[in-house]
């Protein structure tokens, strides 16, 4: 329990858990040692209740009790205070084991019930059991989500038990963003099957890099211009030569037999593509990504030389300008 709320360490809020968790060193643990306030619902294991919870004595003082009522048992475990809060039920006793809180009404949270003589009561739940019912559905919302419409681990048809918890972990984290996303924005959650399919699709085509900066990639088109871009010194695109032409001869295409004629790039590959700089060079798609980098490279050193030179022509512009100001002697 303590190890589960070690990234809210000494944060100083409030986790609720069902009755797996009642434990109740466990409960003091999370508060002295994390910093965090734990509470568990209680239940009876077999015939044993949790270490230092007297449940059966509880039961027999509720007995009497209305639906509804609810009282706080106070006592000190391990030398910490220890709280049990309390709420009737019909057939039962809800109880909490928790280090806080109080039996303040919740404002608009009510419980209904409908007892087994036909009638209906109805009751503010106290802090204790609206935060835990608030969380249960939390909960059951997300696992609802988790396998509508297509569960993950059903998907993967998987037996194997680091896979089995990979799908859950992954299913759950899709979950949780599809519902952070909707309440950023205030709007409802999108079906989890085209969240899915939207970020099968951007994982893709993923353009991020190492540092988490986002790289705006070359577009490749099913045109004849393939690729355009502008460096400053003309423009170039990769351009697929002509049918039937060979290479560029001073002021045309040279003919070829062949349609679909290649010629050797200067790496080896051979193709019939050329930039549009240039029709006398045939360039493949790496090596024309090497000319567009090598172009914008050459720009960008003569603009810091430009902005050298300039920053010099101007001292000395203010200098001569400021000697021919200044009166003679």
């Amino acid at each position: 329990m303590c190890r589960m709320v070690e990234p809210i360490k000494s944060s100083g809020k409030c986790v609720t858990m069902d009755s797996g968790f009642n434990v109740s060193m466990g409960i003091v643990d999370m508060e002295r040692v994390q910093g965090v306030y734990g509470q568990a619902l209680i239940k009876k294991r077999g015939r044993y209740w949790p270490k230092g919870v007297p449940g059966d004595a509880i039961d027999d003082y509720f007995k009497d009790k209305a639906i509804g009522h609810s009282e706080t048992l106070k006592f000190d475990f391990d030398g910490h205070p220890f709280f049990i809060h309390c709420t009737k039920e019909e057939k039962y006793v809800t109880k909490f084991m928790t280090t806080f809180g109080c039996l303040n009404d919740v404002e608009g949270h009510f419980a209904y019930r409908t007892l087994t003589d036909g009638g209906r009561v109805s009751w503010l739940y106290k802090e204790p059991n609206s935060r835990h019912n608030r969380a249960k559905h939390w909960v059951d919302d997300v696992n609802n989500r988790r396998h509508s419409p297509i569960d993950l681990a059903d998907a993967w048809q998987t037996k194997w038990w680091p896979n089995r918890q990979f799908t859950f972990f992954l299913s759950v984290a899709e979950v949780n963003a599809v519902n952070s996303r909707a309440r950023s924005r205030g709007v409802e959650g999108e079906a989890g099957l085209d969240f899915r399919r939207k970020l099968a699709v951007q994982m893709m085509e993923n353009n991020i890099d190492d540092n988490l900066i986002h790289r705006s990639p070359v577009r490749v088109r099913n045109t004849r211009a393939r690729m355009s871009v502008s460096s400053g010194e003309g423009e170039h695109g990769l351009v697929n030569r002509p049918y039937f032409t060979s290479k560029w001869v001073g002021s045309s295409w040279k003919t070829a037999k062949d349609k679909y004629h290649k010629l050797p790039c200067g790496c080896g590959n051979r193709c019939r593509t050329y930039c549009r700089c240039n029709k006398g060079v045939t360039m493949c798609l790496d090596c024309f990504n090497s000319h567009i980098l090598n172009a914008y490279r050459r720009v960008f050193l003569l603009h810091n030389r430009v902005k050298k030179s300039g920053r010099f022509l101007l001292c000395v512009t203010v200098v001569i300008t400021w000697k021919t100001l200044m009166p003679s002697p």
